[in-house]
């Protein structure tokens, strides 16, 4: 199951997802409690790229909860309290990724990270969850999402990943033609999107980590 990933350029966000990037430093990597694009669509018919949390955020939740809160089973998308909310809501979200990171522990004791992007160079839309925390006295409102993720033990290509002894996962990735289709998406439909991703349309290369350069270093008001 991923926890970083790299997002997508204003020039993809632009060209591919057909909205407006955000104005501020994303950094190039995203983890859990950084700051991202996401997309959303606040009125019908009405793309929008947003900034928020990696990590559901619910209002009675401090910060440190996106390190749990990243992402969310398909299977039982409502089995936590920190979801149930957003899910029942139908608040369904997009988060663009030029690709996202897995272990591989094929090379005996070493892992190595790879990253999976699109084969054809386009960026990944990942399908997540969003939920809002209003403003207080003390901190802006705040926009936090996490991504659905799928089993893949039997995927052609993501069931490489992750430790031997565990279960493998992948995110839910939605396909470039029903984005309006998940965006506007009521939550008893929700599960027609929970499908593992054609592994012909994926490619995976290593990519060893680099410094990771920090993005947005607070938390805005929106």
């Amino acid at each position: 199951m991923p926890a970083t990933y790299i997002p997508a350029a204003a020039s993809q966000l632009r060209r591919y997802f057909n909205v407006t990037p955000p104005d501020f430093d994303i950094g190039n990597e995203v983890a859990p409690g950084d700051m991202a694009p996401m997309i959303r669509m606040p009125q019908p018919g009405d793309r929008a790229c947003e900034q928020a949390i990696f990590g559901i955020v619910p209002h009675w939740a401090e910060m440190k909860i996106t390190s749990q809160t990243f992402s969310l089973r398909s299977e039982v998308p409502e089995g936590k309290p920190v979801f149930r909310n957003a899910y029942k809501r139908g608040r369904f979200c997009l988060i663009p990724a030029e690709c996202f990171f897995e272990a591989s522990y094929e090379h005996g004791t070493r892992k190595v990270r790879y990253e999976i992007a699109h084969a054809d160079g386009s960026p990944l839309a990942m399908a997540g969850l969003w939920e809002f925390r209003p403003a207080t006295d003390v901190a802006g409102a705040l926009l936090s999402m996490s991504m659905f993720t799928i089993n893949a033990d039997e995927h052609p290509l993501m069931r490489r990943f992750g430790r031997p002894e565990d279960e493998k996962r992948m995110p839910v990735l939605v396909d470039a033609s029903r984005y309006d289709d998940w965006l506007q998406c009521p939550a008893e439909e929700a599960p027609a999107f929970f499908r593992q991703y054609p592994a012909d349309r994926l490619i995976a290369r290593p990519s060893p980590k680099a410094k990771r350069k920090q993005g947005q270093p607070s938390l805005p008001f929106i």
